[in-house]
């Protein structure tokens, strides 16, 4: 099973996400999100428009490209780390009935949960099993230090993910940053 973990940053009206598995490093602007030729013309972050990019925005988008990502290994089994509870809920919660409302007015990033909805349906019936869980964010790293190896594993993946989030939008497009 390969554990990778995925944030997504939002300061100073820009956005960027951050994905890290011990094999790859991936941040990303978010901003006209383009995947491997996969355009979705409705999620884009407006630099006009500050508030299109929220962190809960650039947390969705990063769990797209994630799934996506994932799509590329030949491996069919996943922990992703996530310290967003708000994309932990979505996914295992509240897909169903965020959904069932129907339209972009009545749910709050619809546009990105529906297309992340779809996906999640397809890759699980492709044969992808994936265990989705939340993290907490932000520990100090004597803290980190202290915890044992799994955990601490875990921890440090999601601090990287953490800091590639908050760089990710100095990029031009998706980069992957070899360590």
């Amino acid at each position: 099973m390969i554990v990778i973990a995925v944030d997504g940053s939002a300061a100073n009206g820009k956005c960027g996400f951050g994905i890290c598995s011990d094999k790859i490093k991936i941040t990303s602007p978010v901003k006209d999100f383009i995947l491997s030729g996969i355009s979705y013309p409705t999620i884009f972050y407006d630099e006009t428009s500050p508030q299109n990019g929220t962190n809960n925005r650039a947390e969705l988008l990063g769990m797209l490209y994630c799934l996506h990502y994932i799509e590329t290994l030949d491996e069919d089994k996943y922990t992703i780390i996530c310290d967003s509870q708000y994309v932990i809920n979505t996914i295992t919660i509240w897909f169903p009935t965020r959904l069932m409302k129907g339209t972009e007015r009545e749910v709050l990033n619809y546009d990105i949960i529906s297309i992340l909805y779809e996906k999640s349906i397809e890759m699980s019936n492709k044969g992808y099993t994936i265990i989705y869980k939340w993290q907490k964010a932000h520990q100090a790293q004597y803290k980190i230090n202290a915890l044992p190896h799994e955990e601490k594993v875990i921890a440090m993946l999601n601090k990287q993910a953490d800091e590639l989030a908050k760089e990710g939008y100095k990029y031009e497009k998706p980069t992957i940053l070899r360590s």
